[in-house]
Order: C-alpha cells, then sequence, then structure tokens
C-alpha cells in the first residue's frame, strides 16, 4: 500500500513532532509509535480515558480538534499551538479542560 500526497504530509508532520518531544528522531519516532499503533476500542478499556472523554465538553473538543486538524497543513508546534487556540475558541474549554481531552483524542 502507498500513502497518497495527504499521508506522506501526515507522516512528515508526525516525525517533526516526535523530533520535537524526542532528542533525536529514534526516540522522537518512538514516542510517536502510539499514533500507528492506535486502537480506540482497547483505549477505550482503560477506565482513566473513558472518564477523561466523558467529562463536561471534552466530546466537542476532540471534534472541534479534528476539524481543525483536517484542514490544517504539515503540523508543526506553532500550527500546534494554533489550532489548540482555534478549539479553544470555538469549545470555549480552556486548562485541563481543553488539553486533557486533546492528550486523548
Amino acid at each position: 500500500m502507498e500513502p497518497d500526497d495527504r499521508g506522506v504530509d501526515f507522516l512528515a508532520s508526525a516525525m517533526v513532532i516526535g523530533q520535537l518531544i524526542g532528542r533525536s528522531a529514534r526516540s522522537g519516532a518512538g514516542r510517536l509509535a502510539f499514533l500507528f499503533d492506535y486502537a480506540p476500542a482497547q483505549t477505550l478499556r482503560h477506565a482513566a480515558v473513558r472518564a477523561e472523554l466523558s467529562a463536561d465538553g471534552a466530546r466537542s473538543v476532540v471534534t472541534a480538534l479534528a476539524e481543525e486538524l483536517a484542514s490544517a497543513p504539515r503540523l508543526d508546534r506553532e500550527k500546534f499551538r494554533a489550532a489548540a487556540n482555534q478549539v479553544k475558541a470555538r469549545t470555549g474549554q480552556k486548562g485541563k479542560a481543553l488539553f486533557h481531552p486533546i492528550r486523548v483524542g
């Protein structure tokens, strides 16, 4: 299976984020493994994740983030911050109510 242009853009942006959070490309890539091994049903088996996503406003944050990221070009630190700020403006959520669903979603 060959990735299309959008898939290649996603992988490139994921590696940028991986390098931002890791000291090397190898450790950054390891920290991004969850992107490629993600299984929603398995994730929702964790009580803490279910609690995060059941909190008031969590669904609107995750939905708004998905919409922002769907229209975003390659994601880097500044573009992620801009997307998070757009989600904040759209949902009215801030602090833990904003970032915990983003982290889980």
